[in-house]
């Protein structure tokens, strides 16, 4: 799907989840941002139409354990996720007899699955395919996102009972991870992009591997520990659009080990690439090249400039981030304003502009600046006739030492 600009987000006073409660960030430059002030305005909420679904659920779950319970010996058997009754024989599944759907519902509502599916309830990959078209076509029109989002869930959940593994399952998951991105939903996200780097990488123990897309078809036939899987092969862009979120995402989870491992692979690609010529070299290899694409370097500059606290480097990155990466950046806005602030009030003498923190910090307005200069306790030079608009940079630095004290 084509990248669609990003919408201001309404504030709402509904529960959230705990993890959007803190180091949130704010609106993009890219259009008009709400308050620095107001934490409410990137919380998720928990609205009526999510609480009465998390009830059905909850009952279905109920009534589910209530019918059946487990063997006497509590030991559950074999999955039979994609094979019905009759396929068992003393005990034994027939594993080469897979689940083919026979549903023709183009709309499907989500729910998790507690038995063995059924094939009158999972539709084929035909209808897969025009459910996909018609998810598309609505969240284009009328950008619901509780719809798609649902819809989207459905369809995985149908390509999973069934196995399936082609270039229409690492499009769904692509669809499926941007629009979550653009909502803010960074648990199905990294659910997401998980699953896009099992289906065209062989992952080692570190959940990295070598992509077929940046061995630009050198090597075509491998196999991993799990058995002989052929890789799906995202296009170039694709591939470079998909590792910068995952860079970024580390980032925005404090995952440094994770990080550590991608930036370590990438200073190594080069020679990595080289031994790839040999398809035996990527058995016993540990590191993943990353292609050097616009989207990556940008990410590696993200990630150098947070590490280092360059607030100026990072907020000319925001402004031209490619793809959709300034959603994930906008979780590190806040985070790098409170170093940033930090660090101007201890290096400036004797006092500083309010304009100076609009332009460093980039602010939307002064009125947005000087909200957050409240928020931090900054101590203003007192002018009656104009609004406080001269920082005293040594006033402001004791209070804050005081305040860590």
């Amino acid at each position: 799907m084509p990248d669609k600009k990003r919408k201001k987000r309404k504030p709402t006073t509904v529960n959230v989840a705990q993890l959007y409660n803190t180091d949130i960030g704010f609106e993009g430059l890219k259009k008009k941002r709400l308050s620095a002030t107001n934490e409410l305005s990137f919380r998720l909420p928990v609205d009526k139409y999510e609480e009465s679904k998390r009830r059905n659920r909850m009952q279905r779950f109920v009534e589910h354990n209530n019918k059946h319970s487990l063997p006497k010996n509590n030991v559950l058997d074999e999955p039979t996720i994609g094979c019905d009754s009759k396929s068992k024989k003393n005990g034994i599944l027939e594993k080469n007899k897979k689940l083919v759907g026979k549903s023709m519902a183009v709309e499907k509502s989500y729910m998790r699955l507690t038995s063995a599916p059924k094939a009158n309830d999972v539709r084929p990959l035909p209808v897969l395919r025009k459910s996909l078209s018609h998810v598309k076509a609505h969240f284009v029109q009328d950008e619901d996102f509780n719809f798609a989002n649902e819809q989207l869930k459905s369809i995985r959940q149908d390509i999973t009972v069934q196995h399936l593994r082609n270039n229409f399952v690492l499009e769904v998951y692509e669809i499926h991870s941007r629009i979550l991105l653009e909502h803010g939903d960074l648990d199905e996200f990294n659910q997401c992009q998980t699953m896009i780097r099992s289906l065209t990488s062989l992952t080692d123990s570190n959940g990295w591997g070598v992509t077929k897309s940046s061995m630009k078809g050198e090597i075509q036939n491998t196999s991993s520990k799990a058995g002989k899987k052929d890789l799906l092969v995202q296009s170039e862009e694709t591939a470079d659009e998909f590792r910068a979120y995952n860079l970024l995402y580390d980032v925005v989870q404090n995952s440094w080990c994770d990080l550590i491992v991608h930036i370590a692979s990438k200073k190594s690609s080069i020679d990595i690439s080289n031994k790839l010529l040999d398809s035996r070299t990527t058995k016993g290899s540990n590191l993943v090249p990353i292609t050097q694409g616009s989207s990556v370097r940008h990410a590696m500059k993200v990630v150098k400039a947070i590490i280092h606290n360059d607030y100026l480097a990072f907020f000319r990155l925001y402004e031209s981030a490619p793809h959709m990466s300034a959603y994930l950046m906008d979780y590190l806005v806040r985070r790098v304003r409170n170093v940033a602030y930090v660090r101007i009030i201890a290096a400036y003498r004797p006092t500083i502009s309010t304009e100076r923190f609009r332009e460093a910090l980039s602010f939307h307005d002064f009125q947005e600046t000087r909200q957050f200069l409240k928020m931090k306790d900054a101590i203003f030079l007192n002018d009656k006739d104009n609004p406080p608009f001269w920082v005293d940079c040594k006033a402001s630095y004791e209070s804050y030492l005081k305040s860590m004290n």
